[in-house]
C-alpha cells in the first residue's frame, strides 16, 4: 500500500466521520424538538391553570400571601381585596404590611410561620373586619384574606367560633368529645 492509497483512505475515513457527526446532530435534534415541544404543551397547561387559581381567588373576593424564611411576604392573587382589607385595617397596602398588622412574627401568625400549624381567626380593624386563614405547602405559608360579611359587625364567623372552641378546651371549660 502506497502514500497515496493511506491518503485516500484517510479522507475516506474523515468523510465517514463526518457524515456520522451529521446525522449524530440531526437525531440529536429531533430529540430535543420533541422535549421542546412535550415541556411547552405542559408549560401552556400550567400557565392556564395558575389564571384559573388566580381567576378563582379574585371572583371570590379573597386575597392569598406567601410568606417563607428566605423572602418577604408577596401577593398571590387578589390586589383588590388585599387594598380592601389593609384600608379595613388601617395599614399599607403591601403584603409585609398587612401581615405585620396582622400579627406577623409575634401576633396570632406565629406558629403558622414557624411551624406550618394552621390557624383561622378573625381580626377588627378601624374600618373593618378582616377573616384570616393560614395553611402551610411546604415551606411556604400562604395566608388566605378576605373582608368580613357577617350581618351584624358583633357576631363572630366561623373561623373564630372555631378558634375561641380550641381555646376553651384547651383551657378545660368545654367537655372533649
Amino acid at each position: 500500500m502506497g502514500v497515496l492509497e493511506l491518503v485516500l483512505a484517510a479522507a475516506a475515513g474523515a468523510v465517514c466521520l463526518a457524515i456520522a457527526a451529521v446525522i449524530w446532530a440531526m437525531a440529536n435534534r429531533r430529540l430535543s424538538d420533541a422535549r421542546t415541544a412535550a415541556l411547552q404543551t405542559r408549560l401552556a397547561l400550567l400557565e392556564t391553570e395558575a389564571a384559573a387559581a388566580k381567576s378563582s381567588v379574585d371572583v371570590f373576593d379573597s386575597a392569598v400571601l406567601a410568606a417563607d424564611a428566605d423572602t418577604p411576604a408577596r401577593l398571590i392573587a387578589g390586589e383588590d381585596t388585599l387594598a380592601a382589607c389593609a384600608r379595613a385595617l388601617g395599614c399599607a397596602e403591601e403584603p409585609a404590611a398587612v401581615l405585620a398588622c396582622l400579627g406577623g412574627q409575634d401576633g396570632r401568625l406565629k406558629a403558622l410561620l414557624d411551624r406550618g400549624a394552621p390557624c383561622a381567626f378573625q381580626i377588627r380593624g378601624p374600618l373593618g373586619t378582616v377573616e384570616v386563614e393560614g395553611r402551610a405547602a411546604g415551606s411556604v405559608c400562604l395566608v388566605k384574606l378576605r373582608i368580613s360579611t357577617s350581618a351584624e359587625p358583633g357576631l363572630p364567623g366561623a373561623p373564630r367560633l372555631a378558634e375561641s372552641s380550641r381555646d376553651l378546651l384547651r383551657r378545660g371549660k368545654l367537655p372533649a368529645e
